[in-house]
């Protein structure tokens, strides 16, 4: 299954960004094994957080079929998840797929 996601960047009036990212979903052993890498007790806790954003972050490119954004200001085109990875601007955004990605999809 897959799922088109649009991020925050490419919504409302002042979206800085157009188009969206194309995401497989997780198996359920993939699903079982991001868990299974998630210290107990993290809730609150904001380092155990960062590890398990690093951790998903590092798996990403797995669970990314396509990648389909333009900076409105520019027209810079990304079209891969390596470009998207690899920005340092793009902090947030690899932060919000890796939440969809933890996320039920």
């Amino acid at each position: 299954m897959e799922k088109i996601f649009v991020p925050s960047i490419c919504q409302g009036e002042d979206a800085k960004y157009g188009g969206s990212i194309k995401l497989r979903s997780l198996s359920y052993d993939e699903r079982l094994d991001l868990y299974e890498e998630m210290p107990e007790g993290m809730a609150g806790d904001q380092k155990a957080y960062l590890k398990v954003l690093r951790s998903v972050g590092k798996k990403s490119k797995d669970f990314v079929k396509e990648v389909n954004l333009c900076r409105l200001t520019d027209g810079k085109q990304y079209s891969s998840w390596d470009e998207i990875y690899h920005d340092g601007e793009m902090v947030a955004l690899v932060t919000e797929v890796c939440g969809q990605i933890l996320g039920k999809m």
